[in-house]
């Protein structure tokens, strides 16, 4: 059975020059925004998370709902990118749960195959497999609309 990854460019090593030029640009402007990743698959979620280090986040992974569900109460992100296939709590629940109960608190959703009316639950979505120029385009604009 072939893996599939979110990105094309796996490992963080082969990531866009682009990408790579600008991570020393991005750590000097203000301060670090806090991203949490909810992934079930590992190489994904600390992929994201890497990418995101490399340009001025600071990121933590989740590897669950419930484990982003502990890790939002003690690190307080201001973005959270959530996988829409979680086990037993989905992608979708958790982001209800974070808007019910940090309401500032961005959401972006990740999938092969996003669910009808995303919009519902999260800021943004990001289609499964996506290159690290989207996923920072997304970063971008969350980051220029929170202020």
């Amino acid at each position: 059975m072939k893996t599939r990854s979110a990105f094309t460019q796996i490992p963080i090593a082969s990531l866009p020059a682009e990408v790579l030029a600008n991570a020393d640009m991005h750590m000097q402007h203000g301060p670090r925004r806090r991203v949490l990743v909810v992934d079930d698959h590992h190489r994904i979620a600390d992929t994201v998370v890497q990418t995101l280090e490399l340009n001025g986040y600071h990121a933590k992974a989740a590897y669950s709902g419930e484990e982003g569900l502990a890790l939002i109460e003690q690190f307080r992100p201001s973005i959270v990118i959530s996988d829409v296939g979680l086990p037993r709590m989905d992608g979708i629940t958790l982001c209800e749960y974070i808007s019910s109960a940090f309401p500032r608190t961005q959401l972006v959703l990740m999938c092969e195959c996003l669910p009808s009316n995303p919009e519902l639950v999260a800021w943004a979505t990001l289609k499964k497999p996506f290159h690290a120029s989207e996923l920072l385009a997304v970063m971008g604009r969350a980051t220029q609309s929170q202020g």
